[in-house]
């Protein structure tokens, strides 16, 4: 039961990785866009502010991808409780978020025997 945990717990940070990646180049490639003129700045100033949120949402990612796989190699219940736990409430429909909400009500199970 522990190794399907473990198991769980290494898809939900292999899962995050790309989503991060991806974020992040989106972010880099909206910011090195050339300027296309002085008539656009309000649209220029949503679209800096929507690759702005964009980068946020993909180092909370980061973050989790990170601290979840930092709990997996200390062996750490609660790095890995947490991380697990943010990633949960981080998905937008329960399909993405059934692999962490399984995983973590896994990790509690486990830790109880």
């Amino acid at each position: 039961m522990e190794k399907f945990t473990l198991i769980l717990c290494y898809f939900v940070a292999l899962e995050k990785l790309p989503l991060t990646i991806l974020r992040i180049l989106f972010f880099i490639k909206s910011a090195l866009r050339p300027k296309a003129s002085k008539l656009d700045t309000e649209l220029e100033k949503k679209n800096t502010q929507i690759s702005r949120l964009i980068l946020i949402f993909g180092l909370y990612d980061l973050c989790i991808t990170l601290g979840l796989g930092y709990g997996i190699f200390t062996h750490s219940f609660g790095f890995k409780a947490t991380f697990l736990f943010l990633a949960v409430i981080s998905k937008y429909n329960i399909i993405q978020a059934l692999p962490a909400s399984l995983a973590l009500i896994l990790l509690f199970i486990t830790q109880e025997a």
